[in-house]
């Protein structure tokens, strides 16, 4: 069972909170959206465009004290800079294909610039390595919520979080997709 932080990272628009609602739902523990967190415990230390600057050594300090010692799951893509590899029992890494990630981005209204550098980072799994590095290769599970519902998605990571399926070791590579497709300068104007 869960005796720990579960840290569901990715891109924006892959999934986090609402795989991490239904995850902390089914495993009847508590669920904490970090980025909420952060702007109500005020960890923001500007804006920039349309985003939000968050300090992470704040945002440690303020989710620490709350986190220490029970089960919880967390959802951010901040987590793998405030969180260190000791302190997560087990990071769910979401990822999605980049023309599927565009789409969402662009119906929750992001700008076309926010959306290019969203699906960018995604492409070049910005979000992958850093979770690799602070939580190490031992600790995440990569899940490609591309063609899955939401419930596939839940039930498979339930299945890794509870044991009863082996971690998926990190290896989606979208960069060598988008370059095969020739579709490079559409994302790196």
């Amino acid at each position: 069972m869960v005796s720990g932080i579960i840290a569901v990272v990715g891109t924006p628009g892959t999934g986090k909170k609402t795989v991490s609602s239904l995850l902390s739902s089914h495993l009847q523990i508590e669920y904490l959206d970090v980025n909420e967190f952060s702007i109500q415990r005020g960890a923001v230390i500007g804006k920039y465009g349309e985003e939000y600057v968050v300090s992470t050594s704040k945002l440690r300090r303020f989710l620490l004290p709350i986190t220490k010692g029970k089960p919880i799951v967390l959802s951010s893509h901040l987590l793998p800079s405030v969180l260190k590899r000791g302190e997560v029992e087990l990071a769910i890494l979401l990822r999605c294909a980049p023309n599927v990630l565009e789409k969402r981005l662009s119906a929750r209204g992001y700008s076309q610039d926010k959306v290019r550098e969203n699906v960018a980072a995604e492409i070049l799994g910005v979000v992958a390595a850093e979770a690799l590095k602070a939580f190490g290769v031992e600790k995440v599970s990569e899940h490609d919520t591309t063609n899955k519902s939401v419930a596939d998605t839940v039930e498979e990571v339930l299945a890794v979080v509870l044991s009863k399926a082996p971690l998926k070791a990190p290896s989606i590579d979208w960069l060598a997709e988008v370059a095969e497709k020739a579709l490079l300068q559409k994302y790196f104007p």
